[in-house]
């Protein structure tokens, strides 16, 4: 048997081909390289998106098929997300957005602070002189040309 090198974090996860971290069960999808120094770029690489991960490059023994035998005290048991609740919330926030469009609440507007509704003010202001600047320029030209 040959030895292959998995990469597993301080939360005892292990990283996969797509770059999430997930528990080690399914060890066909886990990242792994033939060397020590590929699992080491890929440490670096990772601690560079995400400085916060403690990486420790760990090596296993690998299959016929070149996949890694995790040990069973190194799965983690990740908990499993509860979907039954989940539509209920959907549904429940849906119509509270619902009854706010109802109200005649425009989604897209959110509440301005003092200063940055001052601003908004001046940069409409500033926007409309510029327009009708544009307009008397227009009119000069056509009346030239006429």
């Amino acid at each position: 048997m040959s030895t292959l090198f998995v990469l597993r974090n301080q939360d005892s996860l292990f990283i996969n081909r797509q770059g999430e971290w997930v528990s080690g069960r399914e060890a066909n999808s886990l990242f792994r390289a033939k060397f020590k120094d590929e699992a080491l770029n890929e440490v670096f690489e990772i601690s560079a998106r995400d400085f916060g991960q403690r990486i420790t490059v760990e090596e296993v023994q690998a299959t016929e098929k070149g996949q890694p035998i995790i040990p069973e005290e190194w799965v983690v048991n990740v908990p499993q997300v509860e979907v039954a609740g989940a539509e209920d919330a959907l549904a429940e926030n849906a119509q509270m957005q619902g009854e706010v469009r109802a109200e005649g609440t425009d989604e897209s507007s959110t509440p301005l602070a003092d200063g940055q509704a001052e601003q908004a003010k001046t940069e409409t202001a500033a926007d409309d002189s510029e327009a009708e600047g544009d307009t008397k320029t227009l009119d000069f030209f056509q009346q030239e040309s006429a």
